[in-house]
């Protein structure tokens, strides 16, 4: 007796264990993921080789981690670099451009993940802010009545992060962006890296802009494949959009992000080699 008693003594145990961990509040669900930067040193005019940990919330957007987590797995995020998009300021992106052989180069497109874990996307999500140490996952707008609008974009994330480099919230994002990872920045190497990387945005003699655009007809059937559109980029300053004869516009539900943008990337002096990357990354 005594035995059946301590059988069900350990079975009432898990089912309040598992009970207690299907509430909201309960059992973390934290992943580490490992991120090798190169980043140029301005201060010391070399490159530096660092790592940084980051740690992912799936408790809180398990879908968006668990995707995420899937890419990173698949090398997805390799060799990607940093940018600054014209018109967000203290942020920088990452996940979309990649290095290939010194140039820029469009990363492979990700599926909308459907779901926007957030609370204006319906979803409860993470409780975290969109501030310094952060990284949220961005999403796309769509054209309507000739301006931009967030209209039925909420699910539109993909792979592309956003990283603010601010101290203070960016307010505008609260309850509108999945913020799924948080970087330690009381970890030594941590706090390096995010100091190199405001660093070298901040060097602004050293910064280049692009114009990153895209031309061909869209094709809906083709959505990620980029609607069968065809990516460009050209320094800033060569740009005349009165020279592309079939630059891509959204119209309607098209997605604003196929139009052409501006950003500023930062390059190490002389070589002019992309000053912030991801080498490689990896979950612990």
């Amino acid at each position: 007796m005594k035995g059946i008693k301590r059988i069900l003594v350990n079975i009432v145990a898990v089912i309040m264990l598992v009970a207690t961990c299907m509430s909201l509040t309960a059992c973390k669900d934290v992943r580490t993921m490992e991120l090798k930067l190169k980043v140029y040193d301005y201060a010391n005019k070399n490159f530096q080789e660092i790592t940084m940990t980051v740690d992912l919330y799936a408790h809180l957007a398990p879908k968006t981690v668990d995707a995420i987590e899937g890419y990173v797995k698949d090398g997805y995020y390799n060799n990607t670099i940093f940018y600054e998009l014209e018109g967000f300021g203290s942020q920088v992106m990452l996940g979309d451009l990649v290095e290939k052989d010194g140039a820029i180069a469009q990363n492979a497109i990700k599926p909308e993940l459907g779901v926007g874990e957030f609370a204006a996307g319906g979803v409860p999500g993470s409780n975290l802010t969109s501030s310094k140490g952060s990284i949220g996952l961005w999403r796309n707008w769509t054209a309507y009545d000739n301006t931009y609008k967030v209209t039925n974009s909420l699910g539109s994330g993909r792979a592309t992060w956003y990283m603010p480099t601010a101290t203070s919230e960016i307010a505008a994002y609260k309850d509108w962006f999945c913020v799924f990872a948080q970087i330690d920045l009381t970890n030594t190497d941590n706090s390096k890296a995010m100091d190199l990387i405001v660093k070298a945005f901040d060097s602004s003699d050293d910064i280049k802009e692009y114009e990153i655009y895209y031309t061909g007809e869209y094709d809906a059937e083709k959505v990620n494949e980029n609607y069968g559109l065809k990516f460009n980029y050209m320094s800033e300053v060569l740009f005349s959009e009165d020279d592309v004869e079939d630059l891509f516009k959204a119209e309607g539900a098209q997605y604003t992000a196929y139009n052409h943008q501006t950003i500023r990337v930062p390059l190490a002096p002389e070589t002019e080699e992309f000053a912030v990357k991801i080498v490689s990354a990896n979950m612990k």
